[in-house]
């Protein structure tokens, strides 16, 4: 339901976006964050109280050095496009994401209660999930970029047109979401997420093959492929991430599985936005081939993933029941 839900938010946001933009202008895609946010803390009083009785205290450390890596490759992607990786700048945002990363290892083997506990990387359904979990935003991000930036410099689309352009995508995040949390029950999550990479590979060589002219019927089938591809990937990430793990570790684990697709999420518009910015008039048909390759090159590393991951102890049973 959860994986349903944020499909669907997902998949609503460049339509209301663009209908935002287009109508109110753009400083209602901040002021709209503002019911939202009151919506959210209201509906947050009436929550259950679900605090555990063991308390793990908060890792400082490395909370502060996972941020500090991802920032520093964040800062590296999308500066060294502009300035050249080899300029002050993104090569001290490469060592600071290096010594970073080192620094975070060393903290959570000394830790009592580590932010990301090191045995998990012996699990190889957290692995691969964790793995999916950022290729697949990166995905989604990337595609999300590219596109906006694709219809509205290069296409001269409004922000509603373009809106409407991604809704083929925006309907397979819809629709297969929820359909996917079902089929959970039934199909393993490891025949899901398999399914997804060959549905995203599908969308990422259509894509490629759109790239080089406007045949928007074959773009609109990348789109729904692509679509698809994301709504069947996203809910059995995180029971694969928890799937044959001990009880007290699952907690754990599906919080880093979400961490993952945040930092999916920026990973991939760093990305992507190092080459598809480089022109005000938006991407040339070379720099969006790039991205689609990318794009598939991720798509075929979901696949991979997912056949490598271990078939769950009950096939097509949720593992994220509490027992």
């Amino acid at each position: 339901m959860w994986a349903g839900i944020f499909g669907l938010a997902a998949a609503a946001g460049p339509l209301v976006g663009g209908l935002l933009i287009d109508t109110a202008g753009w400083r209602w895609i901040f002021l709209v964050n503002l019911p939202v946010v009151a919506a959210a803390l209201l509906f947050s009083l009436r929550l259950p109280q679900t605090r555990s009785q063991a308390v793990r205290p908060l890792d400082l450390p490395g909370l502060v050095l996972a941020g500090l890596t991802v920032f520093g490759v964040t800062y590296l992607l999308i500066e060294g496009a502009h300035a050249g990786y080899d300029s002050p700048g993104p090569l001290a945002a490469a060592g600071l994401a290096c010594l970073a990363a080192a620094g975070f290892v060393t903290v959570e083997r000394r830790r009592a209660y580590p932010l990301f506990p090191l045995s998990l990387a012996r699990h190889r359904g957290f692995v691969a999930a964790i793995a999916i979990a950022v290729l697949a935003f990166a995905i989604l991000a990337g595609f999300l970029f590219t596109s906006s930036v694709y219809w509205q410099q290069d296409q001269h689309r409004s922000a509603l047109s373009t809106g409407l352009a991604l809704l083929p995508a925006t309907l397979g995040i819809a629709v297969i979401s929820p359909v996917t949390g079902r089929l959970m029950h039934v199909l393993s999550s490891r025949f899901l997420l398999t399914a997804a990479g060959l549905a995203l590979t599908v969308a990422a060589i259509l894509l490629l093959l759109s790239a080089s002219g406007h045949d928007y019927p074959l773009i609109a089938a990348g789109y729904l492929a692509l679509g698809a591809g994301f709504g069947l990937a996203n809910p059995p990430i995180t029971n694969t991430a928890v799937n044959g793990l001990p009880a007290g570790q699952a907690g754990v684990a599906s919080a880093l599985a979400t961490t993952s697709r945040q930092v999916g999420n920026t990973l991939g518009v760093a990305v992507l936005a190092s080459i598809t910015v480089q022109h005000l008039s938006g991407p040339t048909i070379a720099e969006l081939r790039a991205c689609w390759a990318i794009t598939l090159g991720a798509a075929l590393a979901i696949t991979a993933l997912a056949l490598s991951a271990p078939a769950p102890s009950g096939a097509g049973e949720p593992r994220t029941r509490h027992r």
